[in-house]
């Protein structure tokens, strides 16, 4: 009787919940929006929010009604019983459900253990169904607020919005009306304007044509007056200027020569400049790959190996003779040169990889300096 008094009291209080959850709010409906569409999109919103909610309500509803069908087979006493056995251990307790399964064997002997754990199961499902009830109303209560607090704040905003666009349009109109009148003045001042320039235009025109005309008859008699004096003044300057003017003409030429004999020895002044430095260029080079050997005459003009071996008559072959000659450096050669020796003297007391090896190897100069032509230029710079 207690739990079906406590089932009913919760259950009327979810369905006032419900109730009030499910309208749309009064606000949506009292504000003036200006903006049907976006009106009836939000009531939208609402009731889907109410149709998700109502159905995950429905699928918990469902599943506790199958809960309660299945427990009928047990009489109140019983079921009470066994609720005042459950409260009485804490889950803090070790062994919790050990302890209180023992005690309902004992205070229910005529139910067995498989049947407590079914009701045991079907008690937790029941607990656990209003539990999720509890959480979806919960959820469904936020998400109420917040999408009311949303459509509150959008309503306003497009409220504000909608004041501001009509103010923007007032003022557009007014200054429509002002472009108008003002259009409307400079139309006509224009018109005046065009018509002072065509009177301005015929009076210039008919005084431009009066000036021209003036001007062209002054001009016409400068000009006769300056061809009297023209001929007056030539007839005397021919008379007086031909031998002047051939002098000027023949000191004119003797410039131009010396200009150009000027020019010529210039130009082969650069010509031989250019021939030196190319020669001395040339002789840079020829230097730089003349040979070093000194004069041997009799070298020069005696037998060559070859000729000797061809007049001499053949060795016979023996198998001690190597199948090569070798042209190469004796150990004595090698040893006479003083870097050989410093770095086997270095290398024997370890210092053979110091800075100060390497400092006096690079000191040392050959028995013999390295012919020009042999020596390398790649990391000149």
């Amino acid at each position: 009787v207690y739990n079906n008094v406590f089932e009913n009291l919760l259950s009327a209080a979810m369905e006032d919940q419900v109730a009030y959850l499910e309208k749309v709010p009064d606000e949506i409906f009292i504000v003036d929006c200006p903006y049907p569409e976006l009106q009836s999109d939000l009531i939208h919103s609402f009731n889907s929010l109410t149709e998700k909610y109502k159905l995950r309500l429905a699928i918990c509803h469902l599943y506790t009604l199958s809960v309660c069908l299945r427990n009928c087979g047990w009489n109140a006493a019983d079921h009470e019983c066994f609720q005042h056995i459950m409260s009485q251990y804490s889950p803090s307790l070790r062994n919790q459900r050990s302890l209180y399964i023992d005690m309902l064997q004992r205070m229910l002997p005529h139910i067995s253990k498989q049947e407590l754990s079914a009701h045991e199961r079907q008690s937790d499902w029941y607990h656990f169904s209003i539990s999720q009830k509890n959480l979806i109303l919960q959820g469904w209560q936020r998400d109420h607020s917040e999408l009311l607090l949303r459509a509150l704040n959008m309503l306003e905003d497009c409220i504000i919005s909608h004041i501001q666009q009509q103010e923007v349009q007032k003022q557009r109109s007014h200054q429509q009306n002002i472009c108008l009148k003002l259009r409307a003045k400079l139309q006509r001042w224009r018109i005046q304007q065009e018509e002072a320039a065509e009177l301005e235009a015929t009076l210039a025109a008919n005084w431009y044509k009066e000036e021209e005309e003036r001007l062209r008859k002054e001009q016409q008699r400068e000009k006769t007056r300056r061809t009297q004096l023209k001929k007056q003044v030539m007839s005397s300057l021919i008379k007086r200027c031909h031998g002047l003017y051939v002098l000027n003409r023949v000191n004119f030429r003797k410039e131009q020569f010396q200009q150009k004999l000027q020019m010529r020895e210039a130009e082969e002044k650069q010509k031989q400049k250019y021939d030196k430095e190319r020669e001395e260029r040339l002789q840079a080079l020829r230097n730089q790959v003349s040979k070093v050997a000194e004069a041997n005459p009799e070298r020069m003009m005696g037998n060559t190996v070859a000729w000797r071996v061809r007049q001499q008559p053949e060795e016979v072959f023996t198998l001690q003779r190597p199948l090569y000659q070798l042209n190469t450096y004796t150990d004595t050669q090698i040893v006479s040169d003083p870097r050989v020796r410093i770095e086997q003297v270095l290398r024997t007391a370890g210092l053979h990889n110091t800075p100060y090896a390497r400092q006096i190897l690079s000191e040392i100069q050959p028995l013999k300096p390295p012919r020009r032509d042999m020596e390398s230029a790649a990391f000149r710079t």
